[in-house]
């Protein structure tokens, strides 16, 4: 059984780096948690991991630094499809079982970023079976996007829709 707190957002830098690297910085030591961004894309540019590890002051060991990595700042399907590679949910879901302590773990983008041709984020939110942390901006028009984010992050998408 997986422990631990899916962090996912209404949408792209919205700050969900910076609530990961919080709790971290808060209760990692004293909860014993660790950091894991299974999918980050452009990250020659945008090292998620390391900026968590950076602000949440975190052990070596305070982070889970395998899972997918990309280097183009695309939606996860793109940048996969664009290195020649396709994204599969199943080995990452075995890294979050396989984690001994309790953890936090980072989406990319938001709730329905598609991760492959049939999945999306809000998939490996449900595989995953952890509560969901909704990271949203204080704008005109983002309590509507908090509650559709909500609303999608309680049900796996990949059997109603596919991406593009």
């Amino acid at each position: 059984m997986v422990r631990g707190l899916f962090v996912t957002g209404t949408d792209t830098s919205v700050g969900k780096t910076v609530v990961s690297a919080t709790l971290m910085q808060r209760y990692g030591r004293e909860l014993q948690l660790r950091y894991w961004k299974p999918i980050q894309t452009g990250i020659e540019q945008d090292d998620d991991t390391a900026e968590v590890a950076r602000l949440g002051e975190c052990q070596r060991d305070g982070v889970i630094d395998a899972g997918i990595r990309l280097q183009r700042p695309l939606s996860p399907h793109l940048a996969a499809r664009l290195s020649g590679a396709t994204i599969d949910l199943q080995p990452l879901i075995d890294i979050a079982k396989e984690a001994r302590h309790t953890i936090i773990v980072e989406g990319a983008g938001g709730a329905l970023v598609p991760v492959n041709p049939r999945e999306f984020m809000t998939d490996l939110m449900s595989r995953l079976g952890l509560p969901v942390l909704i990271v949203s901006r204080s704008t005109l028009g983002d309590a509507s996007l908090a509650v559709d984010t909500a609303a999608t992050s309680a049900a796996p998408r990949s059997t109603t829709t596919r991406p593009g």
